[in-house]
């Protein structure tokens, strides 16, 4: 190697070096001069929390910083620190701050107000969706990987899915699939030990299966035998739709994060998450041809996949000089990319955001006998006279269920399966709000962040906010099953109630807020109704104590496991909470 040559290697190395050094620092630079502009206060952190890179290693990362003393350098990019901080963070930097990293600008945002405002200006402060198409983009376009025309397209249409005929498949399933998920506990079968002892070992993928299957029904029409046995593969497929379906759903992360041709090169479990998404895609697209047929020959399967075939909208139908092919189009004349991508968003959404709120929601309630107290006068009520759990109809016995209903409410309030609400402002030049009487103009390219955690943990609007206090919500949900609207609540509850303090726009975000908020609310609220009847009509749950301990002491330990939950797609428990079924005295 000649000198020049040997010059020419060391000056490229040290101009990577620079680079490398450099980048970073002119990232800070310019997105400090953005926060500062903004006039809101701002912290740094090393890393931009949404740097793809970041989200693959930061669970390993984060401990190895933590344990070499530079955990410090990304304190507010670290996993879950927001669920961590709660309101603290916001006690300390104000309801409205702003991170500062190389990689971006993230505003945070605790203020009620400011929060119904950002989700009223969709044009303005739109979801970031590239990363939802990037998850859920290879099974079609739906309400979630869509902004402006497109979503209000969808939504108009997805809206007439949720019908009361499929909440009435879903009572009456979901009744179905807990009462089998009690009879297995209270037989050891689900007991590792098979001591019989009815002791709960695996309550959070219990929890997902419930809700895997009630979703596959009320979706597809699929239903799935809590104890089914291993299915048959198809011809052509690896993977029979359950397994394909519970395989992608317990790795969505995978797709979240993982650049594809990991699904063909990457590890074994990358390249099964792959097989998984192929199989559960040819499924789905099978399972739609299947119920074109039946439309055609006049069968209804008042399901969610059914409703989207007859859906009328001019925007859903593909007929005459349409651009989509006769293959891509349903006899029905629906477009097969629309319905394929909302039904893979609905047994996303019905199946993880359903079972962490039914998970942390019977935690809670075995963590709080006085609250069972009080949920069990309303189930009882509700059962006196009734001998067959399945002769309860849901359009008499759901609105009753007002102090159950709050038992969920409080839940993902302390709880909620997301906790920040993703914003952004992409390329849009014009996305402001008002804070304080004075406009805040939030630049491009930029995430907003919509804390709800931190607005839930926050004692102004909610007294007591760490305490489990279902009764808070029971006003509210008494007034709303009789239809009085929001603002008459304020009205009839007084201003100092935490009726009327529930109903400040804003203060909770566990269903989301604004017209984006969650089109599926009453059909989580009802599969989850529904399993506590099952679950509680003979029975209570209990915490079960370690040699020597008080109720006190497992409570303390059960709270703490809670608490040390962490994000991955949703908010995850992922420390064991040992509790048990036992009769009712």
């Amino acid at each position: 190697m000649t000198i020049l040559e040997s010059l020419s290697y060391t000056h490229l190395a040290v101009g990577l070096i620079a680079y490398s050094i450099l980048k970073p620092l002119y990232g800070l630079h310019v997105n400090r001069k953005k926060a500062i502009a903004t006039g809101l206060p701002y912290v740094y952190t090393a890393v931009y929390e949404w740097s793809m890179i970041w989200l693959l290693v930061k669970e390993i990362a984060w401990p190895i910083l933590k344990a070499i003393r530079l955990g410090w350098l990304v304190k507010y990019s670290r996993p879950s620190w927001n669920f961590d901080a709660k309101n603290k963070i916001h006690e300390d930097l104000g309801d409205i701050f702003c991170v500062v990293s190389p990689g971006g600008l993230s505003i945070f945002v605790g203020d009620p107000d400011v929060i119904c405002e950002v989700t009223k200006k969709r044009t303005k402060f739109p979801r970031p969706v590239k990363s939802f198409v990037k998850v859920m983009g290879y099974f079609g376009p739906s309400i979630l990987s869509s902004e402006h025309d497109e979503w209000r397209f969808h939504r108009r249409v997805t809206n007439k899915t949720f019908t009361e005929p499929n909440h009435k498949v879903v009572w009456f399933d979901s009744l179905y699939q807990a009462s089998a998920m009690r009879d297995e506990w209270l037989s050891g079968l689900d007991n590792l030990t098979s001591n019989k002892e009815g002791i709960i070992h695996k309550m959070g993928s219990d929890c997902m299966k419930l809700a895997l299957h009630v979703v596959t029904l009320a979706s597809f029409g699929v239903q799935i035998p809590w104890t089914a046995q291993k299915e048959a593969i198809p011809a052509g497929y690896e993977m029979s739709f359950r397994e394909a379906s519970e395989f992608f759903l317990e790795h969505i992360a995978i797709m979240a994060y993982c650049p594809q041709w990991l699904y063909k090169y990457g590890p074994k479990l990358a390249q099964t998450a792959g097989v998984a998404a192929k199989n559960m895609r040819r499924h789905m697209m099978e399972l739609i041809q299947i119920e074109d047929e039946k439309l055609q020959n006049g069968e209804d399967g008042k399901n969610l996949l059914s409703a989207m075939l007859q859906s009328d909208d001019p925007e859903a139908q593909a007929k005459g000089g349409s651009v989509y092919d006769t293959a891509s189009v349903s006899k029905t004349g629906v477009r097969k990319d629309f319905v394929m991508g909302n039904s893979a968003i609905f047994l996303l959404a019905g199946h993880e955001t359903s079972a962490r709120s039914l998970e942390y929601a019977l935690f809670l309630f075995a963590m709080h006998p006085d609250v069972q107290d009080e949920i069990f006068e309303e189930i009882d009520e509700i059962l006196e006279g009734v001998g067959n759990i399945y002769d309860l109809k849901y359009e008499e016995v759901f609105p009753k269920m007002v102090k159950t209903n709050g038992v969920l409410y409080e839940a993902t309030r302390l709880f909620p399966v997301t906790p920040y609400i993703p914003k952004s402002t992409e390329d849009v030049i014009d996305s402001w709000f008002i804070y304080k009487d004075r406009r805040v103009d939030i630049p491009p390219e930029s995430m907003v962040a919509l804390n709800a955690i931190g607005v839930h943990y926050n004692e102004q609007y909610w007294p007591e906010p760490y305490k489990f206090k279902p009764s808070r919500w029971y006003q509210t949900q008494k007034q709303e099953s009789l239809g009085i609207s929001p603002q008459d609540t304020l009205q009839l509850s007084g201003s100092n109630t935490d009726a009327a303090r529930l109903y400040r726009r804003g203060t909770y975000l566990g269903f989301g807020e604004g017209p984006r908020n969650c089109p599926g609310k009453r059909f989580a609220q009802v599969e989850i109704m529904a399993t506590f009847l099952a679950l509680f009509r003979e029975h209570r749950m209990e915490l079960v104590l370690e040699p020597g301990e008080t109720h006190r002491d497992a409570f303390d330990r059960a709270w703490a496991a809670l608490q040390r939950s962490r994000m991955v797609i949703t908010l995850n428990l992922f420390e064991e909470i040992k509790v048990k079924l036992v009769p009712r005295k």
